[in-house]
């Protein structure tokens, strides 16, 4: 009964309602105060004027960078905007069912829907059920599920008039009986924070019954035998960064009809500072390689000199902080 309720009280999020009929047991007390915040959220939210919108957006945790409308942009950790061409999602995605594999935001739903696709998004229900090691646990102040996992992509669908579809589920648990069968699977840097992104791969290709676009760090040496190298024990939040090689290699193990290397990029930081090189593979449970691709494109995004310059002046001056207080360069 208790998943009946939790059901229940996602089912409200999506409706922008409260919860009146949650039971009063302590049992589902939970599932009744999630239902309960957000629905008061969604309702808060359509009786704030621009000026408080903002407000509410400089409180949230943004992983994307979303242009609102009205002069109102998210700041977000990363902003994809200018690398968009490098992830080869089709142009035209009219009459096409789409599942966003970890939303965070929404960047990327709101994108495919404005592209004409029916988007299903998903991301975790919690930030607990993420796979983080003991290790980032105990050292990390990670935030709230509400004000990074739920509220942004909430309020940013609200101030955009979207009709993205949102469900709470884990990439581990993804399957056509749990989640249907979709045009287009989109996974976008999620498989480096996964301790199995194999078994991840797999669900994804039993999900896909067109085509998906998968996207991850990578490691940019030129070896051709398939390579991962583990990171697990540096923070406990991301595993496992493959080469070329190792990142084809773990999608041909999925079992797709087909597959392509589409492209490779730094993605940087919003501020400026110096991202990771980052590969994107196009694979396919078609027979043939789906018709109206698009290419790859012949210029690169330029990262923002500006403030990755200041960040390497901030990096040059508090290293020479660290030498006059008498303390060594990590």
């Amino acid at each position: 009964m208790h998943s009946v309720w939790v059901g229940l009280g996602r089912l409200c999020e999506e409706l922008y309602l409260t919860a009146p009929f949650v039971p009063p047991y302590d049992l589902w007390s939970g599932a009744r105060r999630q239902a309960l915040q957000l629905g008061r959220f969604m309702n808060a939210i359509k009786e704030l004027n621009i000026e408080k919108i903002r407000e509410l957006v400089e409180r949230l945790t943004w992983y994307h960078t979303i242009d609102l409308g009205s002069g109102l942009v998210t700041p977000g950790i990363f902003d994809h905007r200018p690398y968009l061409p490098f992830f080869g999602i089709p142009e035209d995605l009219r009459g096409m069912t789409v599942l966003d594999i970890g939303a965070a935001a929404g960047f990327f739903s709101f994108e495919m829907e404005r592209r004409g696709g029916t988007i299903m998004a998903t991301d975790l229900p919690s930030m607990q059920d993420h796979d983080f090691g003991p290790v980032y646990r105990a050292s990390v102040d990670m935030p709230g599920d509400d004000s990074y996992i739920r509220q942004p992509f909430l309020l940013a669908r609200e101030i955009l008039g979207s009709k993205v579809a949102r469900r709470e589920i884990s990439v581990y648990d993804m399957t056509p009986e749990s989640l249907g069968t979709f045009d287009l699977v989109f996974c976008g840097s999620v498989l480096l924070h996964l301790t199995d992104p194999v078994r991840a791969l797999w669900k994804i290709r039993n999900v896909t019954s067109g085509m998906a676009i998968i996207a991850t760090v990578i490691d940019p040496s030129p070896s051709s035998e398939p390579a991962a190298a583990f990171h697990g024990n540096r923070r406990g939040d991301v595993w496992w960064i493959p080469n070329r090689a190792g990142f084809e290699a773990m999608v041909q193990s999925a079992g797709f009809a087909g597959w392509e290397w589409f492209s490779e990029f730094r993605l940087d930081y919003r501020d400026g500072r110096m991202g990771h090189p980052h590969g994107v593979i196009r694979a396919w449970n078609t027979t043939d390689r789906p018709p109206g691709l698009p290419p790859l494109p012949k210029t690169r995004p330029r990262p923002r000199m500006s403030g990755g310059f200041k960040w390497i002046l901030s990096r040059v001056a508090s290293g020479f902080r660290r030498i006059l207080s008498g303390r060594r360069l990590r």
